[in-house]
């Protein structure tokens, strides 16, 4: 199966898309810590334009796949703060996951389904809601 892991971003110009690299990743983590892929997503919709800047810096690609200058100043006119936040997660997810951060969470709310009706075994069963709520 050929995945394309990008997000297109019209708004910034034609041909650029999002893609967050490996050396993306580990950035990230070294910056945000290891909880970054829980910090990320958090950050991103809290309208923390920082870290948009510093993702758009990250993942945003020129059609021939060479690094676009993308700010969240030259998308404003185009876009409102929350859905560059939400494009720009949508990147993180698809190059993680290969799901756009909805499908992922659907996919995490199918999976909890599978380990409550039994039809999967908890993988962590210090996360699940029994212990959650057994304390």
């Amino acid at each position: 199966m050929d995945l394309v892991r990008r997000v297109l971003l019209p708004e910034a110009g034609e041909g650029i898309y999002l893609k967050f690299s490996g050396k993306d990743f580990v950035r990230l983590q070294n910056e945000l810590g290891t909880e970054y892929t829980a910090k990320v997503p958090q950050a991103l919709l809290g309208i923390e334009v920082a870290l948009m800047d510093r993702c758009l810096g990250m993942a945003a690609k020129n059609a021939d796949g060479t690094p676009a200058r993308v700010t969240v100043e030259s998308l404003e006119d185009a876009m409102s703060l929350s859905d560059i936040g939400v494009r720009i997660l949508d990147a993180f997810c698809v190059s993680a996951y290969g799901r756009t951060y909805l499908d992922q969470i659907k996919f995490i709310a199918d999976e909890v389904e599978k380990v409550r009706n039994g039809e999967k075994k908890d993988p962590d069963p210090t996360m699940s809601p029994a212990a959650s709520s057994a304390g």
